[in-house]
Formats: C-alpha cells, sequence, structure tokens
C-alpha cells in the first residue's frame, strides 16, 4: 500500500495503524522505549507518562492494560523507516500527531 498524501511520516504512520490495528491516539503517542527491535514487538502500555505540553500524551490503551503487538516485516520495517526519521527522539518528533487526530 502506498498512500499518495501527507508527508512522510503522516504516511508511514497510517500504514502502520493499519498493518497493526491499533488506534490512532496509540500511535500518536508511541515512544521508542515502547518498541523492541530483537523481538519485532510493540508494547503499548496501559498508561503512559505525560510528554510535557503535548495533550493527552498520557493516553495508552483504551482498556489501559498492556497489549503486545508482534511486528509483521512490513509493520517493523515501517519502524525502521520512522526510527530512521527521528532519530533518539519520540516516534512522533515530527508531527503526524497533528494530521492523525482526524482519523
Amino acid at each position: 500500500m502506498v498512500l499518495k498524501t501527507g508527508g512522510t511520516t503522516t504516511r508511514l504512520a497510517v500504514e502502520l495503524t493499519l498493518l497493526t490495528f491499533i488506534r490512532s491516539s496509540e500511535m500518536r503517542f508511541a515512544r521508542w522505549s515502547e518498541v523492541n527491535f530483537e523481538r519485532s514487538e510493540w508494547t503499548i502500555p496501559g498508561i503512559r507518562k505525560p510528554i510535557p505540553g503535548v495533550k493527552h500524551s498520557e493516553r495508552g490503551m483504551k482498556m489501559k492494560t498492556e497489549h503486545i503487538v508482534p511486528l509483521s516485516k512490513q509493520a517493523f520495517d515501517i519502524f525502521k523507516r520512522l526510527h530512521a526519521l527521528s532519530g533518539k527522539g519520540e516516534v512522533n518528533r515530527h508531527g503526524f500527531n497533528r494530521h492523525l487526530r482526524v482519523i
């Protein structure tokens, strides 16, 4: 699947959301500390530590319980591309938080 509109990180985030069947807020507030590249897993906590100045960034899973998402090869590759774009910052550093809000 290739999306034709939006910035690179927004397109990647939307594709990742579709591949992993997660809610947009779970993607918008993702942290690199949640992604285990060795095990190809994403552990979404029930509640996250808030990011100063980012509204609702404490949102984790809807039911407030930890959820482990096994990553397919496609999802894993997208996480690697996002990591290359954001470096050591948070997954959402490049602003797809704003764009995914309308999903």
